[in-house]
């Protein structure tokens, strides 16, 4: 039971760790896309697709790392 709590928590820290990067993206990014002007806009929406892309990869880190946990406690080996 203590393992699976420990790594719970571990995924819930990614997942949320990368909602926030992605929130932050947005927000940097709406910003830049308020600007005038075409560069400032295209500057805006870059920053937006880097964030939300590190934030969904650190997200899906830590759904690895539940998914991976299941398939060794139930897979035919354990214990």
């Amino acid at each position: 039971m203590e393992d699976t709590l420990g790594i719970r928590i571990y995924a819930a820290a990614y997942v949320t760790a990368g909602i926030l990067l992605a929130w932050i993206g947005s927000t940097l990014g709406a910003l830049g896309a308020g600007s005038h002007g075409l560069d400032a806009t295209l500057v805006g929406f870059a920053t937006w697709i880097a964030f939300v892309f590190a934030g969904v990869v650190i997200a899906l880190e830590g759904i690895v790392v539940v998914v991976q946990s299941t398939v060794e406690e139930t897979g035919p080996n354990a214990g």
